[in-house]
């Protein structure tokens, strides 16, 4: 591992952004993702007993990264896209739809995963409670489950989800009720996307 002192420059891998595949080679093995999914779910509930807002702040960012490797784990083991939040709810969406019917409660593995990456923003904010945040470890564990169900239901070869259906997803929402689907929102509400001048 490169010293910290070690210019950034020197540190970044050659090239700097090679095409997804070149990245598989580099990337933990999935009984990595598996273990640190464990491990970070383990952690956050230490991270609570700790207390105070370094306590929360900790734990929420591990019981979002227990649920963001879940889904790597499941993603690299299929050779799907997986770099991107965007990309990790698209997978969610994308699993409970295929174990519909198959997997009882299914459909809430979307759900679900959006509801866990409200313990990640409070990283940045620190406005949940502790007895949210052990709630939020109750729904990580239940999501964990069902993720796992539904990952044993998904046929093997089955391709990744792509872009295209998720956008004719959410413009067919669009069409039936007016309005954007919140499922498909692109960015937090009020930030990131497209600027207008």
């Amino acid at each position: 591992m490169a010293k910290l002192n070690t210019p950034i420059k020197a540190r970044l891998p050659k090239p700097f952004a090679p095409p997804f595949d070149a990245w598989l080679d580099r990337a933990p093995p999935l009984a990595t993702h598996a273990a640190i999914s464990g491990e970070l779910l383990e952690r956050s509930g230490d991270s609570l007993k700790n207390g105070g807002a370094a306590g929360r702040v900790a734990s929420s960012e591990e019981i979002y990264g227990a649920a963001a490797h879940a889904v790597k784990k499941i993603a690299r083991k299929r050779g799907w896209p997986h770099q991107s939040h965007d990309s990790l709810r698209r997978i969610t969406d994308y699993l409970a739809q295929q174990a519909k019917g198959k997997v009882t409660d299914s459909q809430y593995i979307g759900s679900l995963f959006g509801d866990l990456g409200d313990s990640h923003r409070n990283f940045y904010n620190d406005n949940l409670t502790e007895d949210e945040l052990q709630e939020m470890r109750r729904t990580l564990k239940v999501f964990l489950r069902l993720l796992r169900a539904a990952d044993r239901q998904t046929p093997k070869g089955t391709p990744p989800p792509s872009n295209q259906a998720y956008r004719n997803d959410a413009l067919g929402y669009l069409r039936k009720y007016g309005v954007p689907n919140p499922a498909h929102r692109t960015s937090a509400p009020g930030g990131g996307g497209a600027r207008r001048s």
